[in-house]
Order: C-alpha cells, then structure tokens, then sequence
C-alpha cells in the first residue's frame, strides 16, 4: 500500500453515497430477509456526524463514521473496507482514527452495533477492547443485533 490519507468528508457527496450503496449491498446480502436501516443524512449532519474516508493513493480503500448520541456518547456507523483492502488492518485504523476524534471532541464512550451474521466485525471489535452490552436505541428488539462499548 502507498501512503494512507485520512479525510473527514460530506455524508452527502457523490463518494459517500456510492461508499454507503456499497456497504448497504453488502449487508443486504448476508441479511437478505431485514430491513437494513439508511442513515438519515440530514440528522447525521445536524447532529454533528462524522464521515471519514480512508484513501491508499488516489484510491478509496474505506470508510466509517461516528455520530453523536449524547453529550458523551458517540455511535460507530458504517464501518465498510472495500474487498480489495480487507485483511490488511485498515479497519483496525480507521477505528482508531475516529476514536481519536470522537475524544478529541470531548466524548467519552463509543457505542456500535453490528449483526449476528458478522463474526469478522464482532471480532474486530473484542480484539479492539470493546465489550458487549445490552442492546441501545431502536436496536433493542433486534434479534439479528449484537451492541458493544468502549471508554474513550
């Protein structure tokens, strides 16, 4: 891999969309029977989210965001590496990147969810001191959710 760049980016550009399209596929695929939830933009947005895009080069190689829920809780959104970068810790970086603004920002606990059907994810996250918790916010009656936490 050249050189990463980490860029902080619109939600609602031609490049975030065609990133959030590209992971909602992907989640539709291993849960072709759910509704998989779209971010609202225009909360995310006022809310104060951020998007951000990891590049290798002049090549987008991923992309996550945080989003705020409270004035100390953030919620990891959107963590998608595309196929031809996974296996290579970008996911682990990006992760690490956005914590570091999410602290930055004054907050103090990262919240996430992901699905079942996902061990790479739930795995990433265990190896990333995160820790289970109960479900939080419109994920509580979700049997396909599983919701982690980490201090800040």
């Amino acid at each position: 891999m050249s050189e990463l760049r980490f860029e902080v980016s619109d939600p609602s550009s031609k490049l975030a969309t065609e990133l959030l399209r590209q992971f909602k596929n992907e989640v539709n695929n291993r849960y072709p029977d759910e509704l998989v939830r779209d971010i609202d933009i225009d909360d995310f947005i006022t809310r104060g989210g951020v998007f951000l895009i990891i590049y290798n080069g002049q090549e987008v190689a991923a992309c996550g965001a945080f989003y705020p829920l409270s004035k100390t809780d953030i919620e990891l959104k959107r963590m998608y590496v595309l196929p031809d970068y996974r296996g290579k810790g970008l996911a682990r970086r990006l992760i690490a990147h956005l914590e570091d603004i999410g602290r930055t920002q004054g907050y103090s606990k990262m919240l996430l969810e992901t699905g079942r059907r996902q061990p790479e994810a739930i795995g990433l996250y265990l190896s990333e001191a995160y820790h289970e918790v109960d479900p939080f916010g419109q994920y509580v009656n979700d049997p396909n959710s599983i919701c982690f936490e980490k201090p800040l």
